[in-house]
């Protein structure tokens, strides 16, 4: 297994980093009893003001560890704790408003309109009664997420963009703590991939946000932050600048890839590497250790 520590903390004369909102500590989790862990001691820490992207080889744990954090799923060992309070000191309903989660499978089995999910997302976060008439969505709110042309119109019948558009919306308009997105930017073209990052990046002033991805140059782009994942572990977290220069990047992808600065941006080109993940991973790890 591959084992690389966290990046070394900045200098004394930086400003100290907030209290985590939500924190994991050694998560692990098996499918069954028995199993292989499909998690292995996972650490990570979410503050308000990151933007932080979840990167990393299909099946290296992305999903699980979103679900672990959400709580869909409970953890077979290690400590989860919201705003320094363990997960299992909170009343489900109260640590429901405080994480609000995008499953990477958000279609809906009803035709619900976008004012029903905004709705159901006004209602989860209390602050209204299901007994209260429902209420338009806020002026705020329709502007930031250019809702105007969606509202009334069923959510199924939507083009990607805009149902990622009232997802998002309804997943932050209860002002949760934290945002936890799996791939959000799925079967999105160019320019709404684009629009979506940058509400994240918005986002960011009022929540933690976590967002599992897979296009590294958007994660360049926007990201504070990144969490690179193999294994069911987390190999490696650092601000993005520093992990996608890594070579430990292209040992856990298994492709060599091509760095370029333009304009103070990082863009990776990636190409096949010719050498095994594994042995390639290890020599890092070894490397930094």
């Amino acid at each position: 297994m591959i084992r690389v520590d966290l990046v070394a903390s900045p200098g004394a004369g930086a400003a100290q980093q907030p209290p985590a909102v939500l924190s994991a500590q050694g998560l692990t989790f098996r499918h069954h009893a028995r199993s292989a862990a499909a998690l292995d001691g996972v650490t990570v820490a979410l503050h308000t003001g990151e933007l932080v992207a979840l990167v990393g080889p299909n099946g290296a744990g992305k999903s699980t560890l979103l679900k672990l954090l959400a709580g869909v799923l409970v953890p077979s060992a290690g400590e989860l704790a919201l705003r320094g309070r363990p997960f299992e000191a909170w009343p489900a309903a109260e640590r429901a408003r405080g994480i609000s989660y995008l499953p990477q499978d958000s279609r809906l089995l009803w035709d619900y309109t976008s004012d029903d999910l905004l709705e159901f997302g006004a209602l989860r976060g209390g602050h209204r009664g299901w007994w209260q008439p429902p209420l338009a969505p806020s002026p705020e709110l329709v502007r930031d997420f250019d809702l105007a042309p969606l509202l009334g119109r069923v959510v199924n019948r939507l083009s990607g963009g805009e149902r990622a558009r009232v997802l998002l919306a309804a997943a932050v308009v209860g002002a949760p703590a934290v945002l936890l997105a799996d791939e959000p930017l799925a079967a999105l073209d160019v320019n709404h991939q684009l629009a979506l990052m940058q509400r994240l990046r918005t986002l960011r002033a009022r929540c933690a946000v976590l967002v599992a991805m897979h296009d590294l140059n958007l994660a360049a782009r926007h990201a504070d932050r990144l969490l690179l994942m193999q294994h069911g572990r987390v190999v490696m977290d650092g601000p993005a600048t520093q992990v996608l220069a890594s070579p430990l990047l292209d040992a856990v992808f298994g492709v060599r890839f091509e760095r370029r600065t333009h304009r103070g941006a990082l863009t990776l080109h990636a190409e096949p590497a010719g050498y095994g993940t594994s042995s390639a991973a290890q020599a890092c790890a070894s490397q930094s250790a």
